[in-house]
């Protein structure tokens, strides 16, 4: 969970607590395997800012 809050705080400039496993969903697409882990988490502080992302995909998003 500790590269959960790094990823969000990096990425988007938001600090949660993570506190609970949800789902691990695994897909196969033959040449690649992707992993998606869900959490459960309470917002603890700072306001969304993308960082290193479109501007005009946040802005879609965040709508």
């Amino acid at each position: 969970m500790k590269r959960l809050r790094r990823e969000l705080l990096k990425e988007m400039g938001i600090e949660i607590e993570p506190y609970a496993d949800l789902s691990v969903i695994e897909r196969d697409y033959g040449t690649v395997t992707i992993r998606l882990i869900t959490y459960k988490a309470m917002y603890a502080s700072g306001e969304i800012a993308p960082t290193d992302h479109d501007e005009d995909l946040w802005d879609l998003f965040l709508r």
